[in-house]
This record gives structure tokens, C-alpha cells and sequence, in this order.
């Protein structure tokens, strides 16, 4: 069924990707206080098959970098942990294209 596209990658879907993350932690307020920072970058893909159509016509999901960041307070109160997070994503307003 696919045979003309053995090979290939598949489309839409990307094959170069990375992931990374920070976290520091302090004590505060008779808990702790977790400030953490992740980035993602996804490299750019073509949404249907490599094979098919002109490489100028073809349709490409370009490259995307966030970043992504938050604070944590946690803290134990008798048998009870309170964990509160505020958390902010895509910090730069970076276009997306892989998320729905």
C-alpha cells in the first residue's frame, strides 16, 4: 500500500526534536520553593509525503522553540501537603504549529 514511500518519514510528524529542563529549589515560608524553566524545539517537517510533489509546492511545519516557566510552593501542614503552581507557557509568544 505504501510501497512508494518506503523510506521515507512519515508526514506530519516530526523526527528532530528536543527537550530541556531546570529546576531550583529553596526553602521559604516554612516549605519549599521550586522555580523551574523548560524549553522544547521541534525542527521543521513536511506535512504530507517527501516524495510527492515539487519540493517548492510542498507544505513544511517550520521549526518552533518555547520556553515555558513556573514556580512551585509546596508545603506540609499536619498529615496534609499543599502544593500550589503558577505556571506560564510559550513565554516568548512563539508561533506553534505541533500542538492542538
Amino acid at each position: 500500500m505504501y510501497a512508494r514511500q518506503a523510506g521515507e518519514r512519515i508526514p506530519n510528524r516530526p523526527f528532530f526534536f528536543a527537550n530541556a529542563n531546570v529546576e531550583y529549589t529553596v526553602p521559604a515560608l516554612g516549605g519549599q520553593l521550586h522555580f523551574f524553566s523548560d524549553t522544547r524545539y521541534v525542527g521543521s517537517y513536511f506535512l504530507g509525503w517527501e516524495s510527492q510533489g515539487t519540493r517548492n509546492s510542498k507544505q513544511v511545519i517550520p521549526e518552533q522553540f518555547t520556553v515555558n516557566t513556573g514556580i512551585t510552593y509546596e508545603r506540609e501542614v499536619g498529615k496534609i501537603r499543599w502544593v500550589v503552581t503558577i505556571e506560564m507557557f510559550n513565554v516568548a509568544d512563539a508561533r506553534v504549529y505541533d500542538f492542538f
